[in-house]
């Protein structure tokens, strides 16, 4: 006869060993950008960790869909929502409207609009 507590038990252990595996066998890999977005440095110096803000900053202005999904990939979602949201540096329009749609954002969102509200060119 099978006994349900011990079956459950081998599932909840077996779960978390994967759990486990997938944790310590996932590498961060780093986003791909192209040397258009990142055009006045070299790539290989760059510490993706210390440069976080100024990256997606870059990417969101100057790269590709691509590699802006790729640093959200990479930074993670919530992390580049909050630079995105919370930075004081006035970011270029075309960078607000994609923030906007990715991560589904209001004006109101941003600081950087609360000095200089956003303003549409025709």
């Amino acid at each position: 006869m099978f006994n349900w507590g011990e079956g459950v038990n081998k599932i909840v252990v077996e779960y978390q060993t994967f759990n486990k595996f997938v944790l310590e066998n996932t590498m961060k890999t780093q986003p791909l950008l192209s040397a258009k977005t990142l055009w006045d440095i070299d790539v290989s110096s760059l510490n993706f960790e210390d440069a976080a803000e100024w990256i997606i900053e870059r990417v969101f202005d100057r790269g590709s869909f691509d590699e802006v999904l790729s640093v959200v990939k990479y930074y993670g979602k919530e992390e580049v929502k909050h630079y995105l949201k919370n930075t004081p540096k006035r970011l270029p329009n075309h960078s607000i409207l994609l923030a906007k749609a990715i991560f589904g954002l209001s004006f109101i969102d941003f600081k950087c609009l609360e000095k200089k509200p956003f303003q549409p060119v025709y």
